[in-house]
């Protein structure tokens, strides 16, 4: 692969980690989520999704690095790759969004 080529596949790559950060604070901000927690949580899961659909395997450090945090969201030991649960691999991620957000809060103690 040419030079041009390589930087044209990290720009189109760069660009669609991008978009999916863009497309979670979008769902994160019409949903009103103040939890920073399970907002940092959709970030990763939208990134893993995306990583997912272009057969890509994202390490700890990817994720710190896509979402430019100078605070690691992960503590990052080794070069340890994260994946997406096998059985959200067919969702999209609006849906993923919405199951995650569903589970966050189910695991929340109910107040009386």
């Amino acid at each position: 692969m040419n030079n041009k080529k390589y930087i044209e596949n990290i720009q189109e790559r760069m660009v669609s980690y991008n978009q999916i950060r863009e497309e979670a604070i979008g769902y994160i901000i019409e949903n009103s989520i103040k939890n920073s927690e399970l907002a940092t949580h959709l970030l990763v899961i939208a990134h893993l999704w995306l990583a997912n659909r272009r057969g890509e395997v994202l390490t700890e450090q990817d994720i710190n690095m896509f979402l430019n945090s100078e605070t690691h969201f992960f503590d990052i030991k080794q070069k340890e790759e994260v994946y997406l649960d096998e059985e959200h691999i067919d969702m999209d991620v609006y849906e993923l969004f919405e199951y995650a957000v569903d589970i966050w809060y189910s695991d929340e103690p109910k107040k009386e």
